[in-house]
């Protein structure tokens, strides 16, 4: 008897990381127009500041993300009296189901904290400090990183956003179900869903 072995799936691969930041923004900083071939997370831990993209204009407050698409024009400005902090990391990845984040931001919840928690300290690990300096074109490996940190990083961020995927796919499928009455509009919500 033959045991077969089944390929394994990967509609989200993060091919490369560009960098893992932690900013402490000052209330009057401000970015001018950027974009570049890497899609970038980008997380207010604590306050709020503005945010000026292709796809999203607005306020990100504590808790909640965007991420920019690849080539995406974007910037972003402080509240005046408010000193945000900031996370941002710059990443490849191949899903197209990251498009919608790039739309509307996402509130995180405990859990989603923690594993982006984990990916900071995986990050930290990986790339020597500073991890506050803007427009840092290249972040410098450790030479003392744990045995497969690289790898750590990549598995705990392609995790963290199957799990966003996953939880905005099945908030919206629980929005849909909830939708009553109309049929015609129940069955649009179930063939998107």
């Amino acid at each position: 008897m033959e045991f077969k072995l089944q390929e394994l799936e990967t509609p989200l691969v993060v091919s490369r990381v560009a960098n893992v930041h932690y900013f402490e923004f000052t209330s009057q900083y401000q970015t001018t127009d950027d974009s570049h071939n890497f899609c970038e997370l980008l997380y207010v831990d604590n306050g709020s500041l503005c945010v000026y993209a292709d796809n999203y204009s607005g306020i990100l407050s504590s808790n909640q993300l965007i991420i920019h698409r690849a080539n995406e024009l974007h910037s972003l400005k402080c509240n005046e009296n408010i000193n945000p902090h900031i996370i941002i990391i710059g990443f490849e990845c191949n899903a197209a189901q990251l498009e919608a984040f790039s739309k509307e931001p996402a509130t995180l919840q405990p859990t989603h904290r923690k594993m982006l928690a984990g990916i900071m300290n995986e990050g930290m690990n990986l790339f020597a400090p500073p991890y506050n300096i803007p427009n840092t074109l290249e972040m410098k490996k450790r030479p003392d990183s744990p045995f497969a940190t690289a790898q750590m990083l990549k598995l705990n961020l392609e995790t963290f956003l199957i799990t966003l995927i996953r939880d905005r796919e099945l908030l919206h499928a629980n929005d849909c179900n909830e939708i009553s009455g109309d049929n015609t509009l129940s069955d649009i919500c179930n063939y998107i869903s």
